[in-house]
């Protein structure tokens, strides 16, 4: 399944990412076949991914550090901006770690959260915590980014690659 604009799997965006991502088990970087096209085959024989293979434009290495996967609690959303080229947060629920853009698509808005939702301050439009099921006047969802966690825990968003809103790392 290609769940991203520049055409790269969540297969090819964890492959371009770099070795170490599937060492601390995360589901979003293995591939166990079924959600993203891969297959147990697609595996090496130790059970982690062939990194050699499926070089995509989806790239952990050039994305925005979020900091330790560890210090982002389950029910959390996290903000990070830079003020020019990236505004999202960095979210956990059941599921595990998305990444959301924070821009409101009605008017450009930075989105906030709130107890059970996200809300636009500028004109009061909602998004539940998955970026979904928006309220007028925003007319989309907010995009998921791909994003991973390395070797050293570190969570990397990759904001120029979107996924669907299912996928967790």
């Amino acid at each position: 399944m290609n769940e991203s604009r520049g055409g790269v799997s969540r297969r090819g965006f964890c492959a371009a990412a770099g070795v170490g991502l599937v060492s601390i088990g995360l589901g979003a970087c293995t591939e166990t076949g079924g959600q993203d096209g891969g297959t147990a085959g697609d595996l090496g024989s130790s059970g982690q991914p062939d990194l050699a293979q499926g070089q995509g434009n989806g790239n952990c290495a050039a994305g925005v550090n979020a900091g330790q996967a560890s210090a982002i609690a389950a029910g959390a959303a996290v903000h990070f901006t830079d003020n020019q080229s990236y505004d999202l947060f960095v979210c956990r629920d059941s599921g595990g770690l998305y990444a959301l853009n924070a821009i409101c698509p009605h008017a450009g808005c930075t989105v906030r959260k709130a107890t059970s939702q996200f809300f636009c301050p500028c004109h009061g439009a909602t998004f539940d915590l998955n970026g979904q099921h928006p309220t007028s006047p925003a007319f989309s969802p907010l995009d998921h980014y791909a994003l991973c966690v390395d070797a050293a825990g570190d969570v990397i968003v990759d904001f120029n690659t979107t996924v669907s809103a299912t996928t967790r790392s």
